[in-house]
């Protein structure tokens, strides 16, 4: 039996194309260190898969390879401690992807090419780019859905972040479907910082930049990681800095991040 291409097979591909899932890339990004940007980008990448039902994969393009060392170290914790090995049989839900690369490799994928590897069912793949700003990395910004800037109420971090967004606008011309920043490591006994936020959002407002309400406090427990030994099946601790695990409910409340997933997931729907 011979099949006319335009009248059997076309149609069905492009049925399939038009009913792919769209796969949304969001960077949290900035070229300051010490941000908490890796971090938040894992935290909030577990909690959109692990507590919210998201299916996620993370690139580590970072040049400390942070996610890439966490999440080998978790697998190894996992195979040696029979009390985390427990907690992620009884959490059901198996570990989204993390995937090491070099944005600036002389065979480096381009940022479709990169979304293409994953399988179709993710829902949201994080980035994790390098402080310093590359053609290759401008050209994966422009294609990027989502570009979130972490800021600290230091002077000197705070100018230099907001010459990081300014770029955006003003030099590089990228207008993703969701530019915003958030605030983190706040000092909660700054009792002006809100005042400082305050002051700079009319300059935000100028600029186009969306602001988190959820904002990042700064504590202990960001400085420490999943461990044999700060594992509790009574009431998990020390360890937001998970790709594995989730901490208790209680821990992501007071560190702020599940707000900010939650406030993220949202802007999130609404440019889709």
């Amino acid at each position: 039996m011979q099949f006319n291409f335009f009248v059997v097979i076309l149609p069905k591909i492009l049925t399939r194309l038009t009913t792919m899932k769209k796969k949304t890339t969001i960077a949290i990004t900035t070229q300051k260190g010490g941000c908490a940007k890796s971090t938040t980008t894992m935290i909030v990448a577990s909690i959109f898969h692990y507590m919210l039902g998201k299916k996620v994969a993370v690139v580590d393009y970072d040049n400390q390879s942070s996610i890439t060392k966490v999440r080998h170290r978790e697998l190894e914790i996992l195979k040696q401690s029979s009390s985390v090995a427990n907690a992620f049989i009884k959490q059901d839900i198996p570990v989204y992807e993390v995937v090491q690369a070099n944005p600036e490799a002389e065979n480096a994928l381009a940022l479709t090419e990169i979304i293409s590897v994953f399988d179709d069912d993710v829902d949201y793949i994080f980035f994790d780019y390098p402080g310093t700003v590359t053609q290759k990395i401008l050209d994966d910004y422009k294609l990027m859905d989502a570009i979130i800037v972490p800021f600290t109420f230091s002077e000197l971090d705070f100018e230099s972040s907001f010459d990081f967004i300014a770029n955006f606008i003003d030099e590089w011309k990228i207008e993703p479907k969701l530019f915003s920043i958030f605030f983190t490591k706040v000092d909660r006994q700054l009792t002006n910082w809100q005042k400082l936020l305050l002051a700079n959002q009319a300059t935000f407002d100028d600029l186009g930049i969306e602001r988190f309400e959820a904002f990042i406090p700064q504590l202990k427990v960001f400085n420490t990681g999943l461990s044999d030994q700060s594992y509790s099946p009574k009431r998990r601790i020390d360890f937001l800095r998970s790709t594995i695990l989730l901490p208790s409910e209680s821990d992501l409340e007071r560190s702020n991040y599940l707000d900010f997933a939650k406030e993220l997931l949202v802007k999130l729907e609404n440019i889709q």
